[in-house]
């Protein structure tokens, strides 16, 4: 059987309909994009089906045109798109536009997926089973911008898609900086640096404190 890629969509819509948002919630907030803003990811793709595989990778550019509370404009593009293995002759490429109601949480988003409640922070899970095989979705924001997610739609002995997507590069200085786990190397290196610098400060006042032998005295002559 083969799955085609309209039916997958509305699957995988349809579950997004049924998520549960897990995150923090606070007052209404300003967006904290402008027009002018860009956010770039990159966006990893695999499909299996019937012991055939392929892989697509792509740059998934968003622009924002305008902002019109509750409504966000933007342009979104295909950049770089590479495919390797046995793949259907439709590959995602071109630019196009689009609009999302911040306004609404997650759940509520439909497919305007990577702008949200300026408010909501946080992961958003979902896994549902149906006929067709079962859907597994993690969205993970800051500030209402989506910065990571995998879905996964497996249908058992027919296959499995699956899509990685990771917020890489932005102009919104907020979700610019390097996350944590980007730190964590030069973090390792201070602390083995700050250990090895109390090991011989503890060495030496060892040594300081160690009684010291009485002096002897001066050979003598004959």
């Amino acid at each position: 059987m083969r799955v085609k890629p309209a039916l997958l969509a509305a699957l995988v819509l349809s579950a997004l309909f049924l998520a549960t948002p897990v995150g923090v919630w606070g007052e209404a907030a300003q967006p904290v994009y402008r027009p002018g803003d860009y956010f770039s990811y990159k966006v990893r793709g695999v499909i299996e089906v019937l012991n055939q595989t392929c892989t697509v990778e792509f740059t998934y550019r968003v622009d924002i045109t305008r902002v019109d509370l509750p409504f966000v404009h933007y342009n979104y593009s295909y950049v770089d798109v590479r495919a390797t293995g046995i793949c259907p002759q439709s590959l995602p490429y071109g630019s196009y536009t689009a609009t999302a109601n911040i306004g609404k949480r997650p759940e509520e988003a439909g497919s305007s997926l990577f702008f949200v409640d300026p408010s909501y922070s946080g992961e958003y899970k979902n896994s549902t089973e149906g006929p067709w095989g079962k859907v597994s979705i993690s969205l993970s924001y800051v500030n209402g911008v989506l910065v990571s997610g995998a879905v996964e739609y497996d249908m058992g002995d027919q296959g499995r898609q699956s899509i990685e997507i990771e917020l890489v590069e932005s102009s919104v200085p907020e979700l610019a900086a390097p996350t944590p786990a980007a730190y964590l190397p030069w973090i390792a290196i201070g602390v083995v640096a700050a250990i090895g610098a109390l090991v011989g400060f503890l060495a030496y006042r060892r040594r300081s404190k160690a009684p010291q032998p009485p002096p002897q005295p001066p050979p003598t002559t004959t």
